[in-house]
């Protein structure tokens, strides 16, 4: 793809303001009014953050990378800041998408390393534990984490426990393992998404179906607690691309509960995961995985 048709996509993109709003009155049933508050802030515990047109440098607020050990939170990778653009970026500019919460603010936490060409990043479970709590202990009301491991660490536990009794509210991928040259994807239980305190995320396409990544309820274990749509395109750290799977989906929901939080600022954390998860629409019988809401295009 070309400047050229990439700027048209992204512009087209920005069009489809209604898609988000329509999404999260599904997620949450409440009347939307605006497009949030910059008295919310959510933590991205990703690549790092940095601003683009989308997200302008003033709604970053001072962040930390525990990755490289200092204050700098920019992003290598792109991912953590396309995270950050399906939270909030802003619509009706006329380039890029438009996030769920507009106004929200954002909080660059650093823990994940770029790494090679078309592979994750890759971090500890020790730096991202360190990031969640720093994250509640400087001002977030929520936490967002696209990234999940296969391990239950404890220190990871301890850290989800921790946000939650400080009243943040921690929105979790329950992850997607991809297929990369050499690498067939495999299913596993997501943590920290599987940890009892933090809101599991897994992801549908816009047809109400669960994604083709395998991670996903089953019968005897419904560790997942909502899904929402697998696929965001906007503007990165470095140039546009687009996040899928559980990592796009969490990102949503994060955005509807920072919504939720501009609106009702009394809200507790315990009572946005209670709305999310009780008002979200139920899938169909027949396949009876995970609750979903519906991403259909306005």
């Amino acid at each position: 793809m070309d400047d050229e048709e990439q700027t048209a996509l992204l512009v087209r993109l920005d069009e489809r303001t209604k898609q988000t709003q329509e999404m999260v009155e599904r997620l949450v049933h409440v009347i939307l009014e605006g497009n949030g508050s910059p008295a919310v802030t959510v933590a991205v515990v990703d690549t790092g953050v940095s601003s683009n047109a989308d997200l302008s440098a003033d709604r970053i607020v001072a962040g930390y990378d525990f990755a490289d050990g200092d204050a700098d939170a920019s992003d290598d990778d792109n991912h953590g800041t396309l995270v950050a653009n399906a939270i909030g970026a802003l619509g009706g500019n006329g380039i890029g998408a438009t996030g769920v919460c507009e106004q929200c603010r954002i909080m660059p936490v650093r823990v994940l390393r770029h790494t090679a060409a078309d592979t994750p990043a890759t971090g500890y479970s020790s730096d991202v534990a360190s990031g969640i709590v720093w994250a509640a202990d400087h001002g977030a009301q929520i936490v967002n984490l696209s990234a999940s491991t296969d391990v239950g660490v404890p220190l990871l536990k301890e850290a989800i426990d921790y946000a939650t009794s400080k009243n943040v509210l921690v929105v979790a991928s329950a992850g997607h393992d991809l297929e990369w040259p050499g690498h067939t994807p495999t299913p596993y239980i997501g943590y920290p998404a599987a940890f009892e305190n933090a809101l599991a995320v897994g992801s549908a396409g816009n047809d109400g179906w669960p994604s083709f990544y395998p991670n996903r309820n089953t019968a005897t274990n419904r560790w997942i607690d909502v899904a929402a749509a697998d696929w965001f395109y906007g503007l990165g750290a470095t140039h546009a691309g687009a996040i899928r799977g559980s990592s796009a989906a969490t990102a949503i929901v994060s955005g509807a509960a920072a919504l939720a939080y501009a609106m009702k600022p009394d809200l507790t954390a315990a009572e946005v995961r209670q709305q999310i998860v009780t008002t979200a629409v139920q899938a169909v019988a027949s396949r009876p995985t995970t609750r979903r809401c519906s991403t259909r295009p306005a």
